[in-house]
C-alpha cells in the first residue's frame, strides 16, 4: 500500500515559526498552467504541474521518504519511491520534463529518456530511449524534434537534432546552450554567442556577444540572452544582451543561482532572496534562499531550496509568499 504523506508539519515548533513569519500554507493549486516546460527543466527539472496537481522530485531532504511527491489541496502522496540521494547512493529518477502534460525523464542508471506515468506506475520507453545519450541533464524535446547530446570533443558537447526518426549532427561543439523559439543558442571555446536555426539546419549571424563558457546560468528569452560576465563595463555580474544588436544591460552584481521567465519578466534567485527584472530594474520580491525557480502557472513563482527541501511560492502580482507543505518524517509513525 502506498504511504500517504500528510500536510507538511515537521513539528509544532516549525509550524509556529512559519506562522510567526507570516508565511501561510498553500491550500489550492487551481491556477492556469503555462507553457514553460524547457525553462523549468533547465531550472532543475524537479517540479511539474498538471490538472491542479504538483509533482515534486524529492531526493534531497534528509529524513524524508524520497520519491515523486504528488501535491494538491488534499495533501501529498509519494507516488513513486526513489533511492535517497546520499554519498553512496544516487536517485533512480532525478528530473521531470513536462511536454503538454506528458512527463519525460532521463534515467540516471542508463542515461536514456523515458516517459513517467503520473499515476506512479513507472517508466515507459520513448522514441528517444535507444538513442545514444550522454551523462548530461541538458536536452530539449518538443512535439516535432529533440535536441540531444551526442558526444564530446576537446571543445565541448556535440549536439544532434532528432526529427522523424533521423539524427542530424550539428557541426559545432558547445560549452553551454539554450533552445528558444526554434533556435539553439550557445557558446564554444571562443566564448562568443552562436545561433543555430533548427528548421534550416544553418547557423545565423549574431552580434559579437561575450558568453562566458563557464557560466551555469546562460538563459535566453524574448530576444535576449542572459549570462554572467566578469569583463562587462559595469563590472562582474549578470548581463542581458540584445540578440539583434548586442546591446548590454547590467542586471545585477549578485551571484545568481537560478533564472526563469514569464510574461516578459525575468525572475532570478540570488544569495539574499528572489528578484524580478522588467528589462530596466531589478526588485526583490521575497527574502527566500532558493537554488531553483519554477514558473508553472500564471500566478506563482515556485522557489525550491535543494539544500534543505524548503518549497515556497511567491505571487508574481502581490509578492505574497506561501509555503508548500509536502513532507513528513519517513519513520514508522508516518500515516499509511
Amino acid at each position: 500500500m502506498k504511504k500517504k504523506l500528510s500536510v507538511f508539519i515537521c513539528s509544532a515548533i516549525l509550524a509556529a515559526t512559519l506562522c510567526s513569519c507570516g508565511v501561510s500554507p498553500a491550500e489550492t493549486f487551481d491556477n492556469e498552467a503555462v507553457d514553460n516546460a524547457y525553462s523549468n527543466y533547465m531550472a532543475g527539472g524537479k517540479l511539474v504541474f498538471k490538472g491542479n496537481d504538483l509533482y515534486l522530485v524529492n531526493t534531497f531532504f534528509e529524513g524524508t521518504e524520497a520519491g515523486v511527491i504528488k501535491i494538491n489541496a488534499d495533501g501529498a502522496e509519494n507516488i513513486y519511491k526513489l533511492d535517497r540521494f546520499t554519498d553512496e547512493e544516487f536517485p533512480e529518477l532525478f528530473t521531470l520534463y513536462d511536454l503538454n502534460g506528458k512527463f519525460y525523464t532521463n534515467c540516471l542508471y542508463d542515461d536514456s529518456i523515458y516517459t513517467f506515468d503520473e499515476s506512479g506506475s513507472g517508466l515507459a520507453p520513448t522514441e528517444y530511449t535507444e538513442l545514444p545519450m550522454l551523462e548530461s541533464d541538458n536536452y530539449y524535446i518538443d512535439e516535432d524534434y529533440a535536441v540531444l547530446p551526442l558526444g564530446y570533443t576537446m571543445e565541448g558537447i556535440v549536439l544532434s537534432v532528432v526529427r522523424d526518426g533521423e539524427t542530424k549532427k550539428i557541426d559545432f561543439s558547445f560549452q553551454n546552450f539554450f533552445v528558444d523559439d526554434g533556435k539553439l543558442y550557445g557558446s564554444g571555446v571562443d566564448e562568443k554567442l552562436h545561433c543555430y536555426d533548427i528548421a534550416s539546419g544553418k547557423f545565423e549571424d549574431v552580434p559579437d556577444i561575450h558568453i562566458d563558457s563557464n557560466t551555469l546560468k546562460f538563459f535566453v528569452a524574448d530576444g535576449y540572452c542572459y549570462s554572467t560576465d566578469d569583463s562587462g563595463k559595469d563590472g562582474e555580474g549578470l548581463y542581458r544582451y540584445n540578440i539583434k544588436d548586442g546591446a548590454p544591460t547590467f542586471v545585477t552584481e549578485k551571484k545568481v543561482k537560478s533564472i526563469n521567465s514569464y510574461d516578459s519578466k525575468i525572475y532570478f534567485a540570488a544569495d539574499d532572496g528572489v528578484y524580478s527584472f522588467d528589462g530596466t530594474t531589478s526588485a526583490k520580491i521575497a527574502n527566500l534562499a532558493a537554488n531553483e525557480l519554477y514558473i508553472l502557472d500564471n500566478e506563482w513563482v515556485y522557489a525550491l531550496n535543494t539544500e534543505n527541501g524548503d518549497l515556497h511560492r511567491i505571487s508574481m502580482d502581490s509578492g505574497k509568499t506561501e509555503v508548500v507543505n509536502y513532507t513528513v518524517s519517513s519513520s514508522a509513525d508516518q500515516a499509511k
